[in-house]
């Protein structure tokens, strides 16, 4: 089966089935680890590379920075793409609830990976989480 892709930047046509992949990849790291990709580790990162291009089957060209980056971010929160999930979320609710229009039917990958920085500061110790106060009861 094709899934029906949504396309919201015309200028990455090819993105959504590379990412509708990237993320099938992530579940089948989660599964078999029983954690998602760590923030900027390589391995892990490898290793999400390596499933998505078993699940490609060839059928598909793979860009293995696009592939690398979706890895790299997988454990991370941006609050403006919540808060458009969100929003998205709650207006599907309320078309379920009033059955006044259809449900969204289609994938939806919102890809805004140029948001992040794009020096190279970013590395796996500076992306470690950080408690600045101590939990101690």
């Amino acid at each position: 089966m094709d899934p029906e892709f949504l396309i919201s930047d015309f200028a990455k046509f090819d993105r959504p089935a590379q990412l509708h992949l990237a993320f099938q990849a992530i579940d089948h790291f989660l599964a078999a680890q029983s954690y998602l990709p760590r923030p900027q580790h390589a391995g892990d990162a490898a290793e999400v590379l390596a499933i998505t291009k078993k699940l490609a089957k060839n059928d598909i060209e793979l860009d293995d920075k696009l592939i690398q980056q979706v890895a790299f971010q997988a454990t991370g929160n941006l609050s403006p793409m919540i808060a458009v999930f969100g929003g998205w979320g709650a207006q599907e609710v309320l078309k379920a609830v009033s059955g006044k229009f259809g449900p969204t039917f289609q994938w939806l990958y919102l890809d805004s990976l140029e948001s992040l920085p794009a020096h190279a500061t970013i590395n796996e110790d500076t992306c470690k989480p950080v408690c600045p106060i101590p939990w101690h009861f």
